[in-house]
């Protein structure tokens, strides 16, 4: 018989230190799975297959969908400086300006020059308030509405996200 114990651990151990949730060998007529239990926050990762070009299409050459350890969602620390000044710097009725793609961050037209805008400026609709970089292309954003910048949220030269905050605005 080709069944081999030492040779199964290697391959449980092997599959539970990669976090697969199934493993398929095979040995010309000879085939063995092994399936582990599901870990706790595991998501099933598809894997596509398609076959190579003169293979056969019915007979894949591995198992495909794996499960992956997905890290617990940890909570981020919160020192109580950082929890009430966010309570001190924004208003009520403050205007969120947010990013409308990922992009690059720049506070200033050039490392040179000053900012475009500062907190406690007041900027006018239309006004620039950063660019953003976002395949080489440099797009201005401005304000949609006027009043008093509370919050600056963007960091020069740091990528953004789609959606992410930039600039608080006290409307006028």
């Amino acid at each position: 018989m080709w069944i081999d114990l030492e040779k199964i651990r290697e391959l449980a151990e092997l599959a539970s230190d990669k976090h697969l949730a199934e493993l398929t060998i095979q040995e010309g007529d000879n085939q063995i799975t092994l399936k582990m239990p599901p870990l706790p926050n595991a998501a099933v990762i598809p894997v596509p297959y398609a076959p190579h070009p003169g293979q056969n299409p019915q007979f894949p050459p591995y198992a495909p969908p794996v499960a992956a350890a997905m890290p617990p969602n940890p909570q981020p620390e919160v020192s109580a400086q950082d929890a009430v000044q966010p309570a001190a710097v924004t208003a009520q009725n403050s205007h969120t300006v947010k990013s409308p793609m990922v992009a690059t961050f720049y506070a200033s037209p050039s490392p040179e020059s000053p900012p475009f805008v500062a907190v406690g400026q007041v900027v006018s609709a239309g006004q620039t308030l950063c660019i953003l970089e976002a395949m080489k292309q440099m797009n201005e954003l401005e304000s949609d509405v006027a009043g008093k910048i509370i919050a600056i949220h963007g960091q020069n030269g740091q990528p953004v996200e789609y959606g992410q905050a930039l600039f608080d605005i006290e409307p006028s």
